[in-house]
């Protein structure tokens, strides 16, 4: 009978003992310098001419980008460094530093509209931004 009894209080010790299950993170919080022109979908409007954003993260010390696309076709690397803080190319500059992110646009000289996705990680957490850079004419 002590067995049981035993058996019971430790049962139950156990169910209550957890509030949530291993690996729920936390969402991201973002603050960010000037994130006004969001269109209906989402995007972050950027200008032809271009422009540089600074998001912090409020809630997590460190992150890295795992992914970068353009027009739904990855760009950089063909698989982004898990450490990856810096990147740059002819449209796009992205570095980090500690809860920091600077995405900045060179200027779109292209007719067509350039629509960038960045994929950021802090772990088991990810958050993406999306951005839509108009182009000559647009």
């Amino acid at each position: 009978m002590k067995n049981i009894l035993a058996f019971l209080i430790v049962g139950l010790g156990f169910l209550c003992s957890c509030e949530s299950r291993d690996g729920d993170w936390d969402s991201m919080v973002w603050e960010s310098n000037d994130v006004s022109n969001i269109n209906k979908n989402k995007n972050i409007e950027v200008p032809q001419a271009g422009n540089t954003y600074v998001f912090t993260c409020k809630n997590y010390k460190n992150f890295w980008v795992y992914a970068i696309q353009e027009n739904g076709k990855q760009i950089g690397d063909t698989q982004l460094s898990i450490d990856c803080k810096k990147y740059e190319d002819n449209n796009i500059s992205i570095s980090i530093e500690k809860n920091k992110m600077n995405v900045t646009f060179f200027p779109n000289e292209e007719y067509q509209i350039r629509n960038i996705s960045i994929g950021i990680t802090a772990g088991d957490i990810f958050n993406s931004f999306f951005f839509k850079q108009k182009g000559k004419d647009n």
